[in-house]
């Protein structure tokens, strides 16, 4: 038959190729990098604003709090013994 191959011969093994996905992620990076030179790169977008803002005492302040009472939450949960991300019975996932 055309698909026999003889006793003890080694199959030739070639990577796959994989065009469109190599494309889409190169095209993906390009987007994301244009985006990201645009976004830190232009002036109008005042960062310097923004630190001053979201530096300042009360915001720094309300971010610990609710980093504090996060932690806090996932603690309680994990001592009554409750799953933390919504793992149901039959998941891939035990």
């Amino acid at each position: 038959s055309p698909g026999a191959r003889e006793p003890g011969t080694r199959l030739r093994i070639v990577p796959a190729r994989h065009r469109s996905r190599t494309a889409g992620t190169v095209l993906a990076l390009v987007l994301i990098a244009l985006t990201l030179h645009s976004i830190l790169g232009n002036p109008q977008w005042g960062w310097p604003v923004f630190a001053e803002w979201f530096l300042s005492p009360p915001v720094l302040s309300g971010l610990a709090r609710t980093l504090v009472l996060t932690l806090l939450l996932v603690d309680a949960l994990a001592l009554a013994g409750l799953p933390l991300f919504g793992n149901r019975a039959g998941s891939a996932i035990s």
